[in-house]
């Protein structure tokens, strides 16, 4: 992974996840050095096709191994020119693992087709955080409550199925000023993000 977690202290020097009714409450500043990493699903030889329902089908390899989850939002290179970079949510994945869907990205594009040429790679979209990073066993919710990089835009992934761990997107804002036009993923650093982290230890 290319970030660390710096687990802030309360009033009393108490830096450990803390009861909060049921659950336990953790604050921790993440420092991203470089973004857009994750679980590669193919190697280079590996050819993923595309279709326009959606449907990524994989000739080798396996996405339920590959550490992929319903609801993990995922970014496609090598892919048909429309599809790379795009921001897809898994809505589905087969049960040998062969193929998934994802859902239109964040533009309401649609997938576009192609029979894939030997070279595509699907990734995480962004940098994932670990429940045991922020010493907890499961993770239920996550609240942002700062940044220090006010040119980019960051969104928190839904929370793995498992309960594991989530995925902290950066996006690139147009460089204008128009803040409701995303250019694209961040591929640098993400600079340094406060959240707030509730679950179970």
């Amino acid at each position: 992974m290319t970030n660390s977690i710096t687990l802030i202290a309360d009033h009393k020097g108490f830096t450990k996840p803390k009861v909060l009714g049921d659950e336990y409450v953790v604050l921790a500043d993440t420092t991203i050095t470089a973004n857009r990493t994750g679980t590669t699903a193919t190697a280079a030889a590996q050819t993923i096709g595309q279709a326009a329902n959606g449907t990524l089908t994989r000739t080798a390899g396996n996405f339920n191994t590959d550490g992929f989850e319903v609801g993990d939002i995922v970014t496609l290179a090598g892919g048909k020119a429309a599809n790379n970079a795009l921001l897809m949510e898994i809505t589905s994945i087969a049960a040998d693992g062969a193929s998934l869907v994802v859902a239109d990205n964040i533009a309401a594009t649609a997938v576009a087709v192609e029979a894939g040429s030997g070279d595509e790679v699907l990734t995480h979209a962004g940098e994932l955080i670990t429940a045991a990073s922020l010493g907890l066993k499961t993770i239920t919710s996550v609240t942002m409550v700062g940044q220090n990089q006010h040119h980019l835009r960051y969104s928190i992934s839904r929370i793995k199925n498992s309960g594991t761990g989530f995925y902290l997107i950066t996006l690139a804002l147009d460089p204008m000023g128009d803040n409701s036009a995303v250019l694209a993923i961040a591929n640098t650093g993400a600079g340094t993000v406060r959240l707030q982290v509730q679950g179970q230890i």
